[in-house]
C-alpha cells in the first residue's frame, strides 16, 4: 500500500515533488518495512515514530508484559491467525529486516524511554540495524508511546526540520546533477 500512494504520489506530482513516507506506531513500522521496496525516485526520506523491531518481537514483549503463561502456545496461535485471518506470515518481514537492506534512504526515528507499547530498546535495534550513513534516533526521556511531540515539541519540531532540510537539500543536488 505505502508503495502504491507512493507511485500514486510520483505520477501525479512528478519529477519535482519529494515525498517522506511518515508513520507512527503501526504506521512507522509500514514506512520502515518499504524502505527496502522499489519506491519512486522522488522518495527521500522516512519518519517514524514508536516503531516496534519485528512482529515477532512485539508479540513475545505484549505475552510478557500481561505475564500471559511463557508457553508457546500464544505465539504459536498468533502467528497462525495471522497467517489464517491476515494471508502473511509475522517472521518474514519486519522493520529491521527492511531498514537493513536500505543503504541510501535516511531515516529518523523517534521514540520514548517511557513507552510500555514498544520497548525504546526496539528503536535502538533499529537504528542499529540501519544500513543507510543518513540515520537519526530522537529519544524523549520518559515519554511514551507516540508522546514525544507532546514531551517536547521543540526538540521534536527541530529534529523534524533538520530532517527534512537535509533530504531536500540531497533532492536538490540530485537534480542538479541530472539537469
Amino acid at each position: 500500500d505505502v508503495v502504491a500512494l507512493a507511485n500514486y504520489a510520483y505520477e501525479r506530482f512528478g519529477d519535482d515533488v519529494p515525498i517522506f513516507l511518515n508513520g507512527a506506531s503501526m504506521g512507522g513500522n509500514t514506512v520502515l518495512m518499504a524502505s527496502e521496496l522499489k519506491l519512486p525516485h522522488t522518495v527521500v526520506g522516512i519518519i517514524s515514530d514508536g516503531a516496534f523491531s519485528s512482529p515477532c518481537g512485539i508479540v513475545k514483549h505484549t505475552i510478557d508484559k500481561h505475564n500471559l503463561p511463557k508457553i508457546v502456545l500464544p505465539y504459536l496461535t498468533t502467528r497462525i491467525a495471522a497467517l489464517l485471518f491476515g494471508g502473511f506470515n509475522l517472521g518474514a518481514s519486519s522493520p529491521i529486516k527492511a531498514v537493513s537492506n536500505n543503504d541510501s534512504l535516511p531515516i529518523l526515528l523517534f521514540h520514548g524511554t517511557g513507552d510500555d507499547i514498544v520497548p525504546y530498546k526496539m528503536a535502538q535495534d533499529i537504528y542499529n540495524s540501519a544500513k543507510t550513513k543518513d540515520k537519526f534516533l530522537y529519544t524523549f526521556e520518559g515519554a511514551g508511546h507516540v508522546l514525544c511531540y507532546i514531551t517536547d515539541k521543540e526538540k521534536y519540531t527541530q529534529a523534524f526540520i533538520n530532517f527534512t532540510n537535509l533530504c531536500l537539500s540531497k533532492f536538490e543536488n540530485k537534480k542538479t546533477k541530472t539537469i
